[in-house]
Protein backbone atom coordinates (compact mmCIF):
# COMPACT_ATOMS: atom_id res chain seq x y z
CA UNK A 1 0.00 0.00 0.00
CA UNK A 2 2.63 2.70 0.85
CA UNK A 3 4.72 1.49 -2.01
CA UNK A 4 1.33 2.46 -4.45
CA UNK A 5 1.13 5.68 -2.59
CA UNK A 6 5.39 6.45 -3.10
CA UNK A 7 4.83 5.63 -7.15
CA UNK A 8 1.99 7.69 -7.58
CA UNK A 9 3.23 10.31 -5.80
CA UNK A 10 6.54 10.57 -8.28
CA UNK A 11 4.69 10.28 -11.30
CA UNK A 12 3.43 13.56 -10.89
CA UNK A 13 5.10 16.16 -13.74
CA UNK A 14 7.18 19.12 -12.09
CA UNK A 15 4.63 21.51 -12.99
CA UNK A 16 1.96 20.11 -11.09
CA UNK A 17 4.15 20.14 -7.66
CA UNK A 18 4.10 23.58 -6.06
CA UNK A 19 6.27 24.41 -3.33
CA UNK A 20 4.30 27.23 -1.36
CA UNK A 21 5.37 25.90 2.61
CA UNK A 22 8.64 25.46 3.69
CA UNK A 23 7.38 24.73 7.54
CA UNK A 24 5.40 22.90 9.89
CA UNK A 25 4.45 23.06 13.22
CA UNK A 26 3.21 19.95 14.92
CA UNK A 27 2.36 18.75 18.82
CA UNK A 28 2.98 15.22 19.96
CA UNK A 29 -0.11 13.39 20.65
CA UNK A 30 2.21 10.03 22.08
CA UNK A 31 4.63 12.01 24.30
CA UNK A 32 1.30 13.74 25.99
CA UNK A 33 0.73 9.73 27.45
CA UNK A 34 4.22 10.03 29.01
CA UNK A 35 3.85 13.49 30.86
CA UNK A 36 5.78 15.12 28.44
CA UNK A 37 4.20 18.19 26.26
CA UNK A 38 6.53 18.21 22.88
CA UNK A 39 6.01 20.10 20.22
CA UNK A 40 7.90 20.61 16.74
CA UNK A 41 9.16 23.31 14.24
CA UNK A 42 10.45 21.76 11.29
CA UNK A 43 11.99 23.24 8.41
CA UNK A 44 12.94 22.22 4.64
CA UNK A 45 15.37 22.60 3.05
CA UNK A 46 17.10 20.90 -0.31
CA UNK A 47 14.52 21.27 -2.69
CA UNK A 48 12.11 19.80 -0.33
CA UNK A 49 14.43 16.92 0.21
CA UNK A 50 15.79 16.94 3.56
CA UNK A 51 14.11 18.76 6.59
CA UNK A 52 15.41 19.38 9.73
CA UNK A 53 12.76 19.05 13.29
CA UNK A 54 13.76 20.61 16.48
CA UNK A 55 11.48 19.29 19.33
CA UNK A 56 11.82 21.11 22.21
CA UNK A 57 9.70 19.25 25.27
CA UNK A 58 9.06 19.92 29.14
CA UNK A 59 8.03 17.06 31.11
CA UNK A 60 5.81 16.71 34.64
CA UNK A 61 4.72 13.70 36.22
CA UNK A 62 3.17 14.11 40.51
CA UNK A 63 1.54 11.16 42.25
CA UNK A 64 1.16 10.00 45.28
CA UNK A 65 4.25 8.81 46.60
CA UNK A 66 5.18 5.04 47.89
CA UNK A 67 4.10 6.18 51.03
CA UNK A 68 0.42 6.01 50.33
CA UNK A 69 -0.27 9.26 51.93
CA UNK A 70 -2.39 11.94 50.00
CA UNK A 71 0.31 14.42 52.02
CA UNK A 72 3.13 12.69 50.47
CA UNK A 73 4.06 13.16 46.51
CA UNK A 74 6.44 12.18 44.11
CA UNK A 75 7.29 14.78 41.26
CA UNK A 76 9.59 13.88 37.85
CA UNK A 77 9.68 17.31 36.30
CA UNK A 78 12.28 19.22 33.35
CA UNK A 79 13.34 19.84 30.43
CA UNK A 80 14.76 18.59 26.79
CA UNK A 81 15.32 19.09 23.12
CA UNK A 82 14.98 16.55 20.17
CA UNK A 83 16.92 17.05 16.72
CA UNK A 84 15.76 14.93 13.38
CA UNK A 85 17.51 15.28 10.31
CA UNK A 86 14.69 14.12 7.98
CA UNK A 87 15.69 12.21 4.38
CA UNK A 88 12.42 12.29 1.93
CA UNK A 89 12.65 8.87 0.18
CA UNK A 90 9.31 7.94 -1.39
CA UNK A 91 7.86 10.93 -2.98
CA UNK A 92 10.26 12.20 -6.00
CA UNK A 93 9.08 16.12 -5.04
CA UNK A 94 9.90 15.99 -1.29
CA UNK A 95 7.61 15.89 1.13
CA UNK A 96 3.83 16.20 1.56
CA UNK A 97 3.56 20.28 1.51
CA UNK A 98 5.19 20.20 -2.02
CA UNK A 99 2.68 18.55 -4.10
CA UNK A 100 -0.87 19.94 -5.27
CA UNK A 101 -3.14 21.75 -3.33
CA UNK A 102 -5.88 19.62 -2.80
CA UNK A 103 -4.59 16.54 -3.13
CA UNK A 104 -4.07 14.23 0.05
CA UNK A 105 -0.64 13.01 -0.11
CA UNK A 106 1.60 10.51 1.69
CA UNK A 107 5.52 10.91 2.38
CA UNK A 108 8.14 8.18 3.86
CA UNK A 109 11.13 9.59 5.56
CA UNK A 110 14.12 8.15 7.59
CA UNK A 111 15.42 10.14 10.53
CA UNK A 112 18.51 10.10 12.90
CA UNK A 113 17.84 11.94 16.29
CA UNK A 114 20.08 13.26 18.73
CA UNK A 115 18.14 13.95 22.45
CA UNK A 116 18.95 15.65 25.74
CA UNK A 117 17.07 15.25 28.83
CA UNK A 118 17.96 17.14 32.06
CA UNK A 119 14.82 16.13 34.52
CA UNK A 120 14.46 16.06 38.81
CA UNK A 121 13.23 13.58 40.66
CA UNK A 122 11.56 14.37 43.90
CA UNK A 123 10.54 11.52 46.07
CA UNK A 124 9.12 13.17 49.78
CA UNK A 125 9.38 10.52 52.83
CA UNK A 126 7.85 10.66 56.17
CA UNK A 127 9.53 9.82 59.61
CA UNK A 128 6.71 7.75 61.95
CA UNK A 129 6.43 9.25 65.55
CA UNK A 130 5.36 5.83 66.97
CA UNK A 131 5.84 2.41 66.36
CA UNK A 132 4.20 1.03 62.85
CA UNK A 133 0.10 1.13 63.73
CA UNK A 134 -2.20 2.43 61.09
CA UNK A 135 -3.06 5.38 63.53
CA UNK A 136 0.83 6.39 64.23
CA UNK A 137 1.51 10.27 63.58
CA UNK A 138 4.13 11.20 61.16
CA UNK A 139 5.96 13.85 59.82
CA UNK A 140 7.80 14.71 56.37
CA UNK A 141 11.23 14.22 56.04
CA UNK A 142 13.94 15.39 53.73
CA UNK A 143 12.90 14.62 50.85
CA UNK A 144 15.22 12.19 48.33
CA UNK A 145 16.47 13.98 45.19
CA UNK A 146 17.51 12.61 41.95
CA UNK A 147 19.28 14.49 39.31
CA UNK A 148 18.59 13.05 36.12
CA UNK A 149 20.80 13.49 32.97
CA UNK A 150 19.88 11.57 29.60
CA UNK A 151 21.85 11.09 26.39
CA UNK A 152 20.20 9.65 22.99
CA UNK A 153 21.21 8.73 19.68
CA UNK A 154 19.11 6.97 17.20
CA UNK A 155 16.92 6.71 14.20
CA UNK A 156 13.53 6.57 13.13
CA UNK A 157 11.10 5.53 9.98
CA UNK A 158 8.12 7.10 9.66
CA UNK A 159 4.93 8.60 7.19
CA UNK A 160 3.60 11.98 6.88
CA UNK A 161 -0.35 12.28 5.57
CA UNK A 162 -1.14 15.79 4.23
CA UNK A 163 -4.77 16.92 3.93
CA UNK A 164 -5.16 19.98 1.22
CA UNK A 165 -1.00 20.72 2.18
CA UNK A 166 -1.96 22.35 5.16
CA UNK A 167 -2.70 19.66 7.54
CA UNK A 168 -0.75 17.13 8.81
CA UNK A 169 -0.56 13.37 10.79
CA UNK A 170 2.82 12.12 11.56
CA UNK A 171 3.60 8.16 12.65
CA UNK A 172 6.69 6.89 13.15
CA UNK A 173 8.42 4.23 15.23
CA UNK A 174 12.31 3.69 15.69
CA UNK A 175 15.11 2.71 18.39
CA UNK A 176 17.65 4.46 19.54
CA UNK A 177 20.43 4.14 22.82
CA UNK A 178 20.02 6.33 25.65
CA UNK A 179 22.71 7.15 28.04
CA UNK A 180 21.83 8.17 31.64
CA UNK A 181 23.35 9.48 34.71
CA UNK A 182 21.95 10.19 38.05
CA UNK A 183 23.06 11.81 41.03
CA UNK A 184 21.26 11.48 44.27
CA UNK A 185 20.92 13.47 47.40
CA UNK A 186 20.85 12.79 50.19
CA UNK A 187 21.79 9.10 49.68
CA UNK A 188 24.63 8.17 47.42
CA UNK A 189 21.80 5.71 45.21
CA UNK A 190 19.22 6.73 42.89
CA UNK A 191 15.67 6.41 44.33
CA UNK A 192 13.98 6.19 40.90
CA UNK A 193 13.63 3.70 38.91
CA UNK A 194 16.33 2.87 36.68
CA UNK A 195 13.86 -0.25 34.68
CA UNK A 196 13.33 -0.40 31.15
CA UNK A 197 10.82 2.15 30.91
CA UNK A 198 12.08 3.91 33.49
CA UNK A 199 13.43 7.76 32.66
CA UNK A 200 16.78 6.58 34.24
CA UNK A 201 17.01 3.96 32.02
CA UNK A 202 20.18 3.17 30.35
CA UNK A 203 20.46 0.67 26.97
CA UNK A 204 18.44 0.46 23.80
CA UNK A 205 14.94 1.97 23.84
CA UNK A 206 12.47 1.87 21.51
CA UNK A 207 10.49 4.92 20.12
CA UNK A 208 7.27 5.93 18.91
CA UNK A 209 5.82 8.70 17.96
CA UNK A 210 1.88 10.23 16.81
CA UNK A 211 1.73 13.74 15.95
CA UNK A 212 -0.88 16.28 14.46
CA UNK A 213 0.10 19.87 12.96
CA UNK A 214 0.28 22.25 10.06
CA UNK A 215 2.48 23.59 7.47
CA UNK A 216 2.57 27.45 7.11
Amino acid sequence: MLFVFSISGSSQSVSESTYNYSNTFKVSVSQFFASEYRVTYERYTKNHRISLAFSPSYVLNKKPSIWLNENVFTQLAGAGANLQIKFHLFNKYGPIIANRKGTTVLDIYSAPYFQYFHLKYVDENVSFLTDGFEDDLYVKGEPIIDIIDAYEGGVMLGIEIAFHQRFIMEFSTGAGYRYSTIESSPYNFPVIRTGYWSRGFTGLVPRLGINFGFTF
